[in-house]
């Protein structure tokens, strides 16, 4: 599972490299570090775990709280940039020492779905069988996803409660979620990483490490 801040101290972020001191299975620590930059992207001013090189185009990330990475991303027209965050938390854990990324069990609902859409916080559509029947199904995504300090959390639940807006396209879900103050921060998810199709109904997908 991910978390890593449960288990390590001394979390810093130093350009893309993200570092901590973090507990071993003997109950020691040992410094560890992951490059960022190997696992998360830009999209049009979105942080993507599906891309690589975020920083190229980055102005200046921060850590807020320890886990959630935050910088203004220059978005595809290159003339404009969004605030966007990211929680580290939902993908870095610490296996016995070392800080390992991690990756949701790809639910890939999407190929075996159609008709999807999404009215507030419910995702719906249409699922096969395996018998090769359909069904509606639906979820919804608030029971999965909450807000940590403007960005999606797969720990906590209710993120709507701080959106200012929420959309799909395709199967990614665009949230702006305000942070503890006024600001806003644009927020990226593809759901097809995220949820499955388990004969004809949606499911969410758990953390899995790699």
């Amino acid at each position: 599972m991910a978390q890593f801040s449960k288990t390590c101290s001394n979390i810093k972020l130093d350009g893309s490299v993200l570092s901590a001191s973090c507990r071993t299975s003997s109950g020691g620590t040992k410094p560890s570090s992951v490059d960022l930059d190997k696992h998360i992207g830009n999209t049009d001013g979105y942080f993507d775990i599906s891309g690589t090189n975020y920083t190229t185009g980055a102005k200046d990330a921060s850590l807020i709280s320890r886990t959630v990475l935050s910088d203004e991303l220059i978005t595809s027209d290159g003339k404009s940039t969004r605030k966007a965050r990211i929680n580290l938390d939902n993908y870095v854990g610490n296996n016995s020492g070392s800080l390992t990324w991690v990756m949701t069990s790809k639910g890939d609902f999407a190929s075996s779905s159609s008709h999807l859409s999404l009215k507030g916080t419910i995702l719906s559509a249409t699922c096969k069988k395996s018998d090769g029947s359909s069904t509606q199904s639906s979820l919804d995504l608030s029971d999965h996803l909450g807000n940590m300090h403007g960005s999606l959390d797969f720990i906590s639940k209710g993120f709507q409660d701080a959106s200012e807006s929420i959309e799909l396209d395709g199967t990614v879900l665009k949230v702006q979620l305000r942070g503890d103050g006024d600001e806003v921060f644009c927020n990226m998810l593809d759901l097809n990483l995220h949820v499955g199709n388990d004969e004809g109904k949606l499911t969410w997908k758990t953390l899995i490490r790699v």
